[in-house]
């Protein structure tokens, strides 16, 4: 049983967020597997997602990922995280940094971030979703669970989805 701090981001929402990315490599990836933006598409690709191995990155790789910081503040929000990483009061500085990027978007989470951090801490969350191309990995969604594992300075657990994930 999954504890009440348990964020999940189902493989059908990791799905819309594949297909509907702004970003070119993304696009052009999309496009060349001809999927279509729309929900028949996201709700075949989610058992696939769901299939997909987990694996373990570093910390320090974290900020390497493409596209993490991908809305206008993320870059403010990112670099704030690699200041407080691995600090005795990083739990209370990331809940600070994540809220304050939460109000800037005008974003309501349906949880609290602090309880986030508690579940990267005991592992008991959802992987976010990477996609793999030529040129790097690319966060699909779980930003804010890879931003609370750097703050923590742990390895994250993560799916890493490439061509071979959607050959049927």
């Amino acid at each position: 049983m999954r504890s009440k701090e348990f964020i999940v981001e189902s493989a059908y929402e990791e799905a819309w967020e594949l297909i509907s990315q702004p970003v070119p490599q993304i696009k052009q990836f999309v496009q060349q597997l001809g999927l279509k933006q729309d929900d028949a598409t996201a709700k075949a690709l989610a058992p696939m997602i769901d299939a997909a191995p987990t694996t373990t990155i570093s910390a320090a790789s974290i900020p390497t990922l493409k596209n993490l910081a991908n809305k206008p503040g993320d870059a403010q929000t990112l670099k704030a995280i690699q200041q407080i990483k691995g600090r005795p009061d990083a739990v209370q500085q990331y809940a600070k940094i994540m809220q304050a990027r939460d109000a800037g978007e005008n974003r309501q989470r349906g949880y609290n971030v602090s309880g986030l951090i508690n579940a990267i801490k005991t592992g008991n969350y959802e992987e976010p979703v990477l996609l793999k191309l030529q040129d790097g990995l690319y966060v699909i969604g779980g930003r804010t669970r890879l931003y609370a594992a750097l703050a923590l300075n742990v390895n994250a657990k993560v799916k890493v989805i490439d061509v071979n994930t959607f050959r049927t």
